[in-house]
């Protein structure tokens, strides 16, 4: 008998270590409430005390009691997605500030109880109306990480040239009609983004923002680029598409260090002399621009991984073009070609090739050397028939071929083990030959 009572005494003990194991571990509410958000400032008062972090996102907020200079500890405050047109002097009491976020409010002039946050790194008051910054600015000595995009700024004040921390400053979707010269003052900053302004030039002496890594100058009415851009020797990444640019200096191939160039939409008809020198360079945008050729010196860019052609009056690649081996994404859409170039078939590491609304009639077997595959986009060509070689490529999974000449599939198309997609819209396909290749690729998605 006491055997039996002394298992289950054991038993139910066991039972009940292991819930209190199960047990989610308690969490203070108020720490809950501090990362989920308050609903008011009034509602986050009894933490005042010892609050660090203060967010209050949209909650149609219009405006913030003086009781928010009892918050001293704070260190972040996140109040976007509000209504708020003004901060209360007592804002100054929250020295060890060293995040604010007014994103998306109503402010109509750069709040100036901020500028006596000497503290404060990063900053963000993208999406207000704010169309000047008073001088005072020069007081945020801290300052790291500034967002004023989505304004109505036209100028930049000489005494921002005194933020000498800064390193990140976003001012897109403004409207500047020239470029900043105050911020080429900024040595410290590697990142500047300028794109949707209305730009019309650059000013020489951004050459002497000689630690900018990334440059965002897309969307604005640049005709031009200077030589002294070829002095930004760290330049890593360089956006200037949608512009009225028609031609680039032969300096830009001074930036050896540059992996990310996107030109597309501009009038360009044909790339630098050196371009081949920016060895570094993985991402290529040329886009929508009047290119009619494209420069042997290509080849040489092997550390290109996204090239992007697309809409160029381009008939023909060089023999050189074979060269780019580590390519991963080819788009040239849109192009003039007749015939499939066969040194793309060279290409054993490329996953995507787009070659849309060419006048393509067919596919060439060398197909088959394209081992890493997996999308082809062949739509709006004039293609009559598809190599059976085109089911030797291993890792291909999704064919467009929509608004061609297609009567009908390679005869080992149901080998391919990786089709997924399938698209043949438009096609001079029989409703018999439909039916027939349903019945053989019963796995594919496909669209007749």
């Amino acid at each position: 008998m006491k055997r039996y009572i002394i298992f289950f005494l054991i038993l139910f003990a066991g039972i009940e270590l292991f819930a209190q194991k199960m047990k989610p571990p308690s969490v203070n509410p108020n720490i809950r409430k501090a990362r989920l958000g308050y609903n008011n400032v009034e509602e986050a008062l009894p933490e005042a005390a010892t609050l660090k972090n203060l967010i209050i996102m949209n909650k149609r907020l219009k405006v913030i009691p003086e009781t928010i200079s009892e918050f001293k500890e704070l260190e972040s405050i996140d109040l976007s997605g509000n209504q708020l047109t003004e901060l209360p002097a007592g804002f100054k009491e929250l020295k060890k500030l060293k995040i604010v976020i007014f994103n998306r409010n109503g402010f109509t002039e750069f709040p100036k109880v901020l500028f006596e946050l000497e503290n404060l790194e990063v900053l963000d008051l993208s999406n207000n109306k704010i169309a000047s910054i008073g001088k005072e600015i020069e007081n945020l000595k801290n300052l790291r990480n500034l967002k004023l995009s989505a304004n109505k700024l036209t100028t930049i004040p000489p005494e921002f040239s005194k933020l000498t921390k800064l390193t990140d400053l976003i001012l897109d979707d403004n409207e500047f009609e020239s470029f900043p010269v105050n911020i080429t003052k900024l040595n410290s900053v590697t990142t500047l983004s300028l794109a949707n302004n209305k730009i019309k030039d650059i000013t020489p002496e951004i050459g002497k923002m000689a630690n900018l890594k990334k440059l965002n100058l897309k969307n604005n009415k640049i005709q031009t680029i200077p030589k002294d851009i070829s002095k930004i020797k760290s330049l890593e990444f360089l956006e200037l598409e949608n512009n009225l640019l028609t031609t680039l200096p032969n300096e830009i191939s001074q930036l050896s260090e540059l992996k990310h160039l996107t030109l597309g939409s501009n009038e360009i008809q044909k790339l630098p002399e050196g371009f081949s020198l920016l060895t570094k360079l993985q991402n290529l945008d040329f886009s929508n621009n009047k290119a009619e050729n494209v420069p042997p010196e290509i080849g040489k860019l092997t550390s290109l991984v996204q090239l992007d052609m697309n809409n160029c009056k381009i008939t023909n690649l060089p023999k050189t073009f074979s060269q780019l081996i580590n390519l991963r994404s080819l788009n040239l859409s849109n192009c003039n070609l007749t015939d499939f170039p066969a040194e793309i078939t060279e290409m054993k590491m490329l996953i995507t090739l787009d070659m849309s609304r060419n006048k393509l009639k067919t596919l060439p077997s060398s197909i088959e050397k394209m081992i890493s595959l997996q999308t082809l986009k062949m739509d709006n060509n004039e293609i009559e028939s598809l190599p059976n070689e085109i089911t030797k490529i291993p890792a291909l999974r999704t064919i467009f071929l929509n608004f061609n000449k297609l009567k009908s599939l390679p005869e080992d198309i149901e080998k391919m083990p990786e089709l997924k997609v399938l698209q043949m819209r438009k096609n001079e396909i029989s409703d018999e030959e439909k039916e027939a290749i349903k019945n053989r690729l019963p796995n594919v998605r496909l669209s007749l």
